[in-house]
């Protein structure tokens, strides 16, 4: 980024709740776009617009996806966050190890803040779906100690539907 305004987009983004690798690539979007076309001054108006309309697109959505990654399953926002995740399990597949990790949190989470049982045990299947990719493709036994541990602690307090089958969950962990 070369220009005060590079920066204070970047500075802006990491505010927001981007990373620093999501600003510097935002950064650099937004300097490709700057530089489109340099003809008439009446293109630079119309460009410069368009421009400012797609900066202001993409922190709308860096902000949105950025505060709806600490959300629960439960929450009205969590669609965004999958499909966030699922985007970023598409360009990076690595990502679904993460992407399990926090499902296993959530679940945890929502055992402990007592959520419907439908929603625990439909992020559990999302979550065995994951799994089950993820242990097709690679498996990274820390990424899955992680899980199992805290799929355990979540079983510990669950009503017994529940915890019969987070621990089912454990179990094929156990078996990978």
């Amino acid at each position: 980024m070369r220009h005060s305004h590079d920066r204070d987009l970047h500075d802006e983004l990491l505010a927001a709740g981007a990373t620093k690798d999501e600003a510097e690539q935002l950064g650099v979007i937004a300097d490709h776009i700057s530089r489109l076309g340099h003809t008439t001054k009446r293109r630079k108006n119309y460009r410069s617009s368009i421009v400012s309309v797609l900066i202001g697109a993409a922190v709308a959505c860096v902000v949105l996806i950025t505060a709806t990654q600490q959300v629960l399953p439960s929450s009205v926002l969590y669609p965004i966050e999958n499909a966030s995740d699922t985007a970023l399990v598409i360009l990076h597949p690595d990502y679904r190890g993460k992407r399990m990790m926090k499902q296993a949190n959530q679940i945890e989470q929502l055992v402990r803040q007592h959520a419907p049982s439908n929603i625990v045990l439909a992020s559990l299947t999302a979550y065995e779906n994951d799994e089950s990719a993820y242990q097709k493709t690679a498996t990274n036994y820390a990424t899955l100690g992680h899980c199992k541990d805290s799929l355990q602690a979540a079983a510990t307090i669950a009503p017994t539907n529940e915890r019969q089958a987070i621990t089912r969950v454990v179990d094929s962990i156990d078996n990978a």
